[in-house]
């Protein structure tokens, strides 16, 4: 899919990752590594389903539910630990 649907496509199942009404897993690691000029990871939406991977639980901030994530997508996410860690973004 083109960069610009990616994204369409991470927000989207981010809002029904909760496992609960749907049938995308709880345990479904979702990364989105994205296109830099820098190079690096080869940019694209990544989805992992091996029940082997090491999770842990995080509060998604923008739907305000307890999210599992792996070691692939965290690399890519800004995870606060404490409170004052939080960053909120100005629309």
């Amino acid at each position: 899919a083109p960069f610009i649907n990616t994204a369409n496509i991470l927000e989207n199942v981010h809002q029904e990752h909760d496992g609960t009404k749907t049938k995308i897993p709880a345990s479904l690691e979702v990364c989105h590594i994205p296109i830099t000029a820098k190079g690096g990871a080869y940019s694209g939406l990544y989805l992992f389903t091996d029940p082997a991977r090491m999770l842990r639980p995080v509060i998604n901030l923008d739907v305000g539910k307890v999210e599992l994530i792996g070691p692939m997508a965290q690399a890519f996410m800004e995870v606060a630990v404490k409170a004052d860690e939080v960053k909120v973004e100005k629309d």
